[in-house]
């Protein structure tokens, strides 16, 4: 498994080596400049800003998907992929500069939840309240010509909430759910080998929070998954319909998915696409998975794809979702 720096030599050792079979051996070639890096801290949310090397361009917000996720796309119960790292870069070597952060709670910003109480007052619209100040603050950084929002999984659902009052040129739902989270989770739970009587109380559970109802005690092993320190966000978003929410928007949408994802599906991307047809483009990827990297034959369970940083981002993601991004009108 090749690092990312050892992908990064070859490729120069590649881009020399064309260099000389065309004839060019006598000349220097210019590198480009590497993208610029900078961290910083907006009411207390962790970020890092990371700009091409030109005088204007336009910008992302980089909304991360469900639990405790960093800003590099990596959380601690097991997920490690630096997906959100590796596609900052990407945009940044394409002229697209990002903002991502760390979510309220995890890693740099992990003092916004000092305790348990704190943790059961959050809801969406806490989630949706911190996007709408760091794409505020993107916005007012100089050299920006447009502001979109690039949201993963349930990171979708918080852009299509999206009310601040930094004007959006574009939403980019990626590998995001078309079903309200009722819905995703008990699919999910449906398509696990579990006992009948944990798939019966995950139905009880997640019925209870849908309706606003007490939970009571959960059985294990379900109490870890439903903690009483998530129900009040879990009741805040559980039927949550990002069709209708979709529908109601003004901006351009891309909507991406890809085929190997194992969280949501082609039923997703075919409601998403559906739902607003005028001024939103679809890109289905074949191989790509909910990680944004593509599914491997010898990984059949992704086990690998969700653990290892050393998988490159999807082939073509970046180019797509730069072009898309560069055309949006200004």
């Amino acid at each position: 498994i090749l690092t990312e720096f050892d992908v990064n030599t070859q490729r120069r050792a590649l881009l020399v080596s064309a260099a000389l079979l065309l004839g060019w051996g006598g000349t220097a070639m210019a590198q480009a400049p590497a993208p610029a890096t900078r961290d910083l801290t907006v009411d207390g949310i962790a970020a890092t800003w990371t700009t091409p090397a030109a005088a204007s361009f336009p910008a992302v917000l980089i909304i991360a998907g469900s639990g405790p996720t960093d800003r590099d796309g990596n959380n601690v119960v097991g997920l490690k992929t630096d997906a959100y790292k590796l596609l900052a870069t990407a945009l940044a070597e394409r002229g697209i500069a990002s903002l991502r952060f760390d979510k309220r709670g995890v890693g740099g910003s992990k003092a916004l939840i000092p305790n348990a109480d704190a943790a059961k007052a959050m809801t969406i619209g806490t989630f949706v309240g911190d996007a709408e100040r760091l794409a505020a603050h993107a916005r007012a950084q100089p050299g920006v010509t447009s502001l979109s929002l690039i949201g993963h999984s349930e990171g979708g659902l918080i852009s299509l909430l999206h009310a601040g009052a930094a004007p959006l040129d574009g939403i980019v739902l990626l590998t995001a759910s078309g079903r309200s989270y009722a819905d995703i989770l008990l699919a999910q739970l449906q398509r696990q080998p579990l006992p009948v009587e944990i798939q019966t109380e995950a139905i009880r559970v997640i019925d209870a929070l849908s309706t606003g109802r007490d939970v009571g005690a959960v059985e294990p092993p379900l109490d870890q998954m439903f903690s009483p320190v998530v129900h009040g966000f879990l009741r805040s978003v559980m039927r949550l319909d990002p069709i209708p929410l979709m529908a109601k928007r003004t901006e351009p949408i891309l909507v991406i998915g890809g085929g190997k994802d194992i969280q949501v599906g082609r039923i997703d991307f075919d409601a998403l696409a559906a739902a607003r047809p005028a001024r939103t483009t679809t890109v289905w990827l074949d191989a790509m998975a909910h990680v944004l990297k593509a599914f491997r034959d010898d990984d059949p369970a992704q086990t690998a794809l969700y653990r290892e940083t050393q998988h490159p981002l999807m082939p073509g993601l970046a180019d797509r979702l730069a072009d898309w991004i560069k055309a949006l009108p200004r």
